[in-house]
């Protein structure tokens, strides 16, 4: 018996002919994963949340996204496995009594384009939902339901029935999950939100065109390995703090901004959400570096943003979407992780900024 200790469920962000729940331009299934992760990783109150002793990843990712995930979530001490298997072993995993914490990725980037991240730990805590499994011969009527680990948690974590429990069946797997509610539990927005139920458009999602990723950059050119040697800072926001003179550095450099110290340095994480809005400049078509002429080319203008997200350092963001009226100085914004432009042959990532409290357009 295992403990669902926090969820989280994020569904692509586009708007396509099926309505919310595509892949926006700037999206993929590593940048669903990242979000989903974050989400149980670093809630409003990480002090509740343990760091996980193993990460087991369902479904599809880009090329060498499997080896990132680490880097891009903080848990560098950890190798995460890509399971087979489907749903069938997903949900073996998460009945399967745990004596540590460990974190469950699964992700669909065609069709619905939804992840989830469960953070399990052992039996017992008075918090988020106990799963247990039992071999069964129930069959359910329809199989396609839960072909996908997706779908399989949104199902089991939602608020139970008045009877406080939920079973559910897998065909061809004779085995049964039960859960029951024991408390609230980070992350239960994302699941009772019906908006982000993973059902409502499957299959159908409007195919993103892909730019040429072999096109030289005439703009800001930024070499693959200047760009690598800091995604820390990139990627999650990393700072670094000088116990020496107390400033922080930001993008975290090997000495320290202010005093020159190499010796004192230790890494500081930003918040990823709550960052004020100082300054707005639209860019308009044209005036873009031409990494940005594939956004351009399906979005128009973008906004880009200086955020204060700690009083001693502000960043530049690009906004999520388009649209200049949705952002204005003093609004606060969240960040996440997404595609930035194509170059030597590969995507960029980077942070971005969405409104606080709203999903991502």
């Amino acid at each position: 018996m295992a403990t669902v200790r926090a969820a989280a469920l994020v569904r692509g962000h586009g708007r396509g002919a099926s309505g919310a729940g595509d892949l926006a331009p700037d999206e993929d299934a590593f940048t669903l994963l990242v979000e989903a992760a974050e989400r149980v990783l670093r809630p409003e109150a990480p002090s509740e949340v343990t760091a996980p002793v193993s990460v087991s990843v369902w479904g599809a990712l880009p090329p060498g996204a499997l080896e990132e995930l680490p880097l891009a979530l903080g848990v560098t001490s950890v190798a995460p496995r890509l399971e087979a298997g489907g749903v069938a072993t997903f949900a073996e995993r998460l009945a399967e009594p745990q004596p540590a914490a460990q974190l469950l990725l699964a992700v669909e980037a065609s069709g619905s384009a939804a992840a989830v991240a469960l953070l399990t730990g052992p039996a017992g805590e008075e918090s988020g939902v106990e799963i247990s499994g039992a071999d069964g011969p129930e069959v359910f009527e329809a199989p396609g339901k839960w072909d996908s680990p997706v779908r399989l948690a949104w199902t089991l974590l939602q608020p139970p029935p008045p009877d406080g429990s939920r079973a559910v069946s897998l065909p061809g797997a004779r085995l049964v999950l039960r859960a029951r509610r024991l408390g609230p539990f980070a992350g239960e927005e994302s699941w009772t939100n019906p908006s982000a139920s993973p059902e409502g458009n499957v299959p159908g999602a409007v195919p993103v065109g892909e730019p040429d990723l072999s096109t030289v950059s005439e703009g800001a050119y930024l070499p693959a390995a200047t760009y690598r040697e800091n995604l820390p800072s990139r990627w999650r926001l990393e700072a670094a703090h000088c116990r020496k003179c107390g400033k922080l550095s930001f993008p975290a450099r090997s000495a320290c901004s202010s005093c020159g110290s190499m010796q004192e340095l230790e890494p500081f994480p930003l918040p990823l959400r709550g960052g004020i809005i100082e300054a707005v400049t639209t860019v308009r078509p044209g005036a873009q570096p031409s990494e940005f002429d594939f956004q351009v080319q399906r979005g128009g203008a973008y906004d880009v943003l200086l955020v204060r997200l700690h009083p001693e350092v502000r960043v530049t963001l690009q906004l999520t979407g388009s649209g200049a009226a949705s952002a204005r100085i003093g609004d606060r914004v969240d960040t996440v992780l997404r595609r930035l432009y194509p170059m030597e042959g590969a995507w960029r990532y980077g942070r971005k900024a969405v409104p606080s409290g709203r999903s991502p357009s």
